[in-house]
């Protein structure tokens, strides 16, 4: 009875992971404000979200260990761009990767067409760093985008990926992480709107009567 329980539990275990393979970043671009002035400036950045969770139990999926179990650990690195979707190039877009996250030291380049391309964003994981960030969902770029004077519209941008890889602890009696590829990238966007004084005006307006209405 104890061998077929033992069994049973294996077999669990087994279809526990392969369900987990299916592993997934998601990139978004998240602005600090809906609506700025014409001429102002908006802060944001680029994040990404890895699912399943950190500490879930998946399947390794690069060589020499592929189909060996591993614990989820962290955001390992990603190559991607940011798309100018709707209007970007009204305005100066300006960008760092956070330091932590800059192993490869390639923040990007302009794309031509008020974009940018090519940014890797990175870290090394244990044992060689002993504090890799964890965080999940992790920023790996910040952007600010400071419109021309006079200008209003709404803004986009978008994101493209190449590559997205994560960080899996094999080890049994010590640390060892090893690069996971991601099976599945999900490519986001985000947006604001630079609307006109008198508009602005009436939003501020609408806040007010309504904070009155609570009152």
């Amino acid at each position: 009875m104890k061998t077929r329980a033992l069994a049973v539990l294996a077999v669990a275990g087994l279809a526990a992971i392969a369900q987990a393979q299916d592993t997934t970043i998601s990139y978004s671009i998240v602005w600090d404000n809906a609506v700025i002035a014409p001429g102002g400036t908006n802060t944001g950045k680029v994040v990404a979200e890895i699912k399943p969770g950190i500490g879930s139990t998946i399947a390794w999926t690069t060589s020499p260990g592929k189909g060996q179990p591993g614990i989820l650990k962290a955001f390992a690195s990603t190559i991607f761009d940011t798309l100018n979707l709707l209007n970007g190039q009204n305005g100066t877009l300006s960008w760092t990767v956070p330091a932590a996250l800059n192993v490869a030291n390639l923040k990007g380049d302009p794309d031509g067409s008020g974009g940018i391309k090519g940014t890797n964003s990175g870290q090394v994981g244990l044992p060689i760093n002993p504090t890799p960030l964890t965080d999940n969902p992790i920023t790996i770029l910040n952007l600010s985008w400071t419109g021309n004077a006079g200008w209003m519209g709404d803004v986009n941008f978008g994101l493209k990926t190449s590559s997205g890889k994560m960080f899996l602890d094999i080890g049994t009696t010590s640390p060892i992480w090893v690069g996971h590829n991601a099976t599945i990238r999900v490519d986001g966007q985000g947006g604001f709107s630079v609307p006109a004084p008198a508009s602005m005006a009436l939003l501020g307006l609408g806040g007010l009567v309504a904070a009155r209405r609570r009152r």
